[in-house]
């Protein structure tokens, strides 16, 4: 049950509806294409997001790594900047290309 407020702003509100139809009609029209657009907006970023996923797969073999090294640290939800941040070398990054000889 509605309570006698809200009965009567739903009559003016019809009543407000019914005395303006071109604006009714192009208000609804203005919500719908919203709508469609915000709908084909996100499909359309869904869809180039699938298509960039497999062309990633197609074209390479394994996952890309990166090293970065560690600038910052959190301390307290502050990002602070490391006074000596590691760097890696050329041997380091030699390490890494180099497969690993596993002692069983």
């Amino acid at each position: 049950m509605l309570a006698p407020a809200t009965r009567t702003a739903i009559r003016i509100g019809i009543a407000s509806l019914r005395a303006n139809p071109m604006r009714t009609f192009l208000s609804t029209l203005g919500i719908i294409m919203g709508a469609a657009a915000l709908a084909a907006v996100l499909a359309m970023s869904d869809g180039v997001e699938v298509f960039a996923r497999g062309q990633i797969e197609r074209t390479t073999d394994l996952q890309t790594v990166i090293v970065r090294p560690l600038r910052n640290e959190r301390l307290d939800g502050l990002l602070v900047p490391l006074e000596n941040p590691p760097r890696p070398t050329v041997t380091d990054l030699d390490s890494l290309q180099r497969p690993a000889l596993r002692h069983d």
